[in-house]
């Protein structure tokens, strides 16, 4: 849109620097053929489900354009306009105007539902004209937005140009961050649309291109005036991308902009001449990171004088879990210069790119723009003032996390279970049933002190016994059940001791029906039993952590579903929160392979599909694979195995637990000095941190 404001000075618009980053998964891992993966964690980092955090973009559509006054909290409707669904919208991107204010002052625009943030969007004055901020900004559960005006009056405009989804939303785009390019730069005709390639350019990709996050700097125009930039093959759209004033040194808006079927965008210019720029930092595609909006939180507010440079620690700071995160979506303000000049954003540990993030003069009083920045291999930004002394304000509103592979980190014994580890329970409920069978059995065992402990703790840990499907029982007396007991009794985890039939009385998928039908028992009766039925975690060593795994897994599967429980019961979810396993056979078709016939491991596989016979069925082996059963839905999977476990080796599982961890949020511990791993290996916690 046109507008008017006062000549700025010229300054330098630096040329972007290329940059690397690419950030892993964890595992906790001593293997002695190599390590797969070192990224050391100090807390639960969120798996998305299904379509959650993933993108789509739209073409530019106004959908609010009105006047505020000072002091107002007006909402936006989001949901249902410009292209956005009417449900399952996590956040948006929107290009937030404002003109023709009759004060300096700032908006912040923020979710419905929450409270005002100390944060601020989008700074101007009177002498600014019309200026523009593209944001992604969590919507609230109603789909709609705040936008808070603290001084004057002013006219609020919002253009959208994508969507972030909730799990259930639209299959969408997910990001990656690419060394920043400089993919235009060239002086832009009154009244002409310029197209503009993409694909191809830097690191981009020359196809599969959904959109392209770019940051727009325009300089010295020769009118005030505006562009608009918007997908080839599209018309133009009644949308503006950035704003400017005859003679402005340079002004930056960083935008998220669908990409055209043939690669490229075209860039709308109604008035006069102007130098136009574009930097590439990244795009949405086929894979990549997913985004994860948080409500605007102030990061720093900081005086920085010329040339300083100051690192920023991202991961584990403001809502940001302490890894995986490949990029952080923050608003970055610079305040009363005494120069003009730029603040550059760049990942810590690379040098000071030749490119800008915010640029101003002393004439543009505040301004801001909200840049998705690309972290370090340490998870740090740097930010530098290059001219003058200036005020620098950071607010931080969202992050893309990549976590879709197995993750693994290294056993550490002093992160063990003490080698006299606090048991003491008692036993709160005995041989209750929730099923017909006699084996259809649970023991409720407690710590004394349970309410005394964090309520962050006291979930419900479900457990069941190894045996081979054939054998032990839940009386909890072998060395592999003490970390269910240690976790109860130490930390106010309420234990549910399962009992299970047996393959000698039920074939598969007796002992996966078992499970589930115990979970929804728990479920339907959690007021009965003290127990969270959103809290609920299954457990169990070997046998028992196959049948945690495939119940957990599989609470959906047909096969599993229990047809001996009743309505009110059968009604349930059989979703639980986590899963806790221990020398767990994930793929039985390769773990039977390492075996000779008739040796017990078949033996055991052959019992469990009631089959009397001693040669390998691997056949029917895959259908106790837990691969099978393995979606983005699924609750995380803490597991611990030895790369030195003879009885399931651990050569035979990994490739399968490769690719459970590309579905679903699964943490892969390997190593300690006991064989056929029990909860004597296992990092306390680590494991309490994952439970959360």
């Amino acid at each position: 849109m046109k507008s008017k404001k006062k000549k700025q000075t010229k300054f330098k618009i630096p040329r972007l620097l290329k940059s690397k980053y690419t950030i892993g998964l964890f595992v906790l891992l001593f293997a002695s053929y190599g390590v797969y993966s070192l990224l050391n964690t100090s807390a639960y980092v969120p798996k998305l489900t299904l379509n959650e955090g993933e993108f789509t973009a739209l073409s530019p559509a106004r959908i609010h354009d009105g006047k505020i006054t000072e002091n107002e909290t007006i909402q936006v409707q989001v949901t249902g306009k410009g292209g956005v669904p009417t449900a399952n919208v996590s956040a948006v991107v929107a290009n937030i105007t404002v003109a023709s204010p009759t004060k300096a002052g700032y908006m912040t625009v923020f979710p419905t539902g929450t409270s005002l943030p100390t944060a601020s969007t989008i700074n101007f004055t009177p002498a600014s004209g019309a200026i523009a901020n593209q944001i992604s900004i969590k919507i609230g559960p109603d789909g709609k937005i705040n936008i808070y005006n603290k001084f004057g009056d002013a006219r609020v405009i919002v253009d959208v140009s994508g969507y972030y989804a909730t799990a259930a939303g639209a299959s969408g785009s997910r990001f990656v961050a690419t060394y920043p390019a400089r993919i235009f730069d060239a002086s832009v005709d009154e009244n002409t649309t310029t197209p503009v390639q993409i694909a191809g350019k830097g690191e981009l990709p020359a196809s599969g291109i959904a959109a392209v996050v770019v940051n727009i700097t325009v300089a010295q125009p020769t009118k005030d005036g505006y562009l608009t930039a918007f997908p080839t093959g599209e018309a133009l759209p009644d949308a503006s991308s950035i704003n400017f004033t005859a003679g402005s040194g340079g002004i930056a808006n960083q935008i998220t902009l669908k990409v055209g079927a043939d690669g490229r965008v075209n860039v709308f210019n109604p008035f006069g001449t102007a130098r136009v720029i574009m930097d590439v930092s990244g795009y949405f595609g086929a894979t990549g990171s997913r985004f994860i909006s948080v409500n605007p939180d102030r990061l720093d507010d900081s005086s920085y004088t010329e040339n300083k440079i100051k690192p920023f620690k991202l991961l584990g700071q403001k809502g940001v879990p302490p890894s995986h995160v490949t990029a952080v979506v923050i608003n970055v303000t610079a305040a009363t210069p005494s120069k003009a000049g730029y603040v550059a954003v760049y990942p810590f540990g690379m040098p000071v790119p030749d490119t800008s993030t915010v640029n101003f003069s002393p004439s543009t009083g505040a301004i801001a723009n909200q840049i998705i920045a690309k972290l370090g291999p340490d998870g740090k930004i740097n930010v530098q003032n290059r001219w003058g002394n200036t005020r620098v304000i950071l607010d931080i509103s969202g992050y893309f996390i990549n976590n879709d592979e197995l993750e693994v980190v290294a056993y550490d014994a002093s992160k063990v279970m003490p080698a006299n580890p606090n048991m003491a329970l008692y036993t709160a409920g005995y041989n209750i049933a929730y099923g017909p069978s006699a084996s259809h059995r649970f023991n409720i065992h407690e710590s004394a002190n349970r309410q005394s402990v964090s309520a962050a703790n006291r979930a419900t840990l479900v457990w069941f016994y190894g045996g081979g499907w054939e054998n032990g029982d839940n009386n909890l007396t072998t060395a592999y059940d003490n970390i269910a007991k240690h976790l109860a009794a130490e930390y106010g985890y309420k234990l549910i001791a399962a009992n299970y039939r047996k393959s000698g009385e039920a074939p598969y998928p007796a002992q996966y029906q078992d499970a589930i039908a115990l979970v929804k028992f728990l479920k339907a009766n959690a007021a009965t039993y003290d127990i969270d039925p959103n809290r609920i975690i299954l457990g169990g060593f070997s046998a028992g952590g196959d049948i945690a795994t495939m119940a957990g897994l599989g609470y959906n599967a047909p096969e599993f579903q229990p047809n001996f429980v009743p309505a009110n019961v059968a009604q349930q979810s059989a979703l639980v929160y986590r899963l806790l396993t221990f020398a767990t056979p994930f793929d039985k078709s390769a773990w039977s392979r390492s075996y000779a016939s008739n040796a017990s491991p078949i033996a055991g596989l052959n019992k469990l599909l009631g089959n009397a016979s001693t040669s390998p069925d691997y056949t029917g082996y895959l259908k106790l694979d837990a691969l099978q059963y393995a979606t983005n839905d699924d609750p995380p999977h803490y597991t611990v195995m030895s790369d030195s476990d003879q009885v399931i080796p651990f050569n035979t599982q990994y490739p399968a637990l490769v690719a459970i961890g590309k579905r679903s949020s699964t943490l892969l511990q390997i190593g300690g000095p006991n064989k056929h791993v029990s909860g004597l290996d296992a990092s306390v916690s680590g494991i309490l941190e994952y439970l959360k």
